[in-house]
């Protein structure tokens, strides 16, 4: 596309038309399957010859237009995605239907973890006991610092379609130092696997009066509908990569394909 906002052909530089389409770089292509044809040259003649049958869509051996045989062409055509002939990427049923998979699981786990933070009351304004080695201004010495951290709220974008028994695994729980409260002091980002094991400490967690992160949730949220398939999806990766495990070690997707009609449950016999 030319500065006028038209095509310009980089052959003949005309604009209204490209090299592909260019008239002239046809005509020439016909001339020199001509000359080919009268002196017996096949070689020469083959390859203008297709270089027509894309430009024209006519064998110029016999002036009929070429019959075109998709249907022959996708059988021996393979996936990209789950490997199977016969289709490609942008048609696979099995990419669409994982895609629904990971919405499935990614709903399922958010609910989890909701229900996780409210069964704890780990609510905004929760104080979280931490230490770390440091210079104490309190002693003047290198050593243990006390600096709790005050809970301010959630790292929704970390759940998405992970193992459910991995979720309280995930960094959630967003808190800042109680010190640089109201200001833009780092944020640490905590587990709930890590928060539950300072419940057994000395110092344990001092709930905030209330849990409202339902009010706190992000409209959408809860449905998945921020997922980016891009991200997860993305061009080239096999099924086999993504979900080519699954059955042994996922059975939270057999159950979401169960659940979305795509699978069967299994009967005793």
């Amino acid at each position: 596309m030319s500065y006028h906002g038209t095509v310009t052909c980089s052959h003949c530089y005309e604009r209204g038309h490209n090299r592909r389409s260019c008239p002239d770089l046809t005509e020439r292509y016909r001339r020199y399957f001509d000359n080919a044809k009268s002196s017996g040259n096949q070689y020469h003649m083959d390859e203008y010859a297709k270089e027509l049958k894309k430009r024209t869509g006519i064998d110029p051996f016999t002036g009929e237009p070429i019959k075109k045989q998709r249907g022959r062409c996708l059988e021996s055509m393979q996936c990209s995605y789950c490997k199977y002939n016969g289709h490609t990427r942008r048609t696979c049923t099995h990419l669409k239907e994982d895609k629904q998979v990971f919405i499935r699981v990614t709903q399922r786990n958010r609910a989890q973890i909701v229900e996780e933070i409210e069964t704890r009351g780990l609510g905004v304004g929760t104080l979280i006991p931490y230490t770390y080695r440091g210079y104490n201004r309190v002693t003047g010495n290198y050593g243990a610092v006390n600096a709790p951290r005050f809970v301010v709220g959630y790292n929704w974008n970390k759940i998405k379609d992970s193992q459910p028994e991995h979720i309280t695994a995930h960094d959630f729980i967003k808190a800042v130092d109680i010190r640089t409260l109201g200001s833009d002091g780092t944020s640490n980002h905590f587990s709930l696997d890590y928060l539950d094991r300072l419940t057994s400490s000395e110092t344990p967690l001092q709930l905030s009066r209330s849990c409202d992160i339902r009010e706190r949730v992000p409209a959408g949220w809860l449905e998945a509908q921020d997922l980016n398939f891009e991200n997860k999806f993305t061009s080239g990766d096999s099924r086999d990569g993504r979900y080519g495990y699954w059955k042994k070690d996922h059975p939270e997707i057999i159950e979401a394909r169960i659940a979305l009609g795509f699978d069967q449950p299994e009967t005793e016999e």
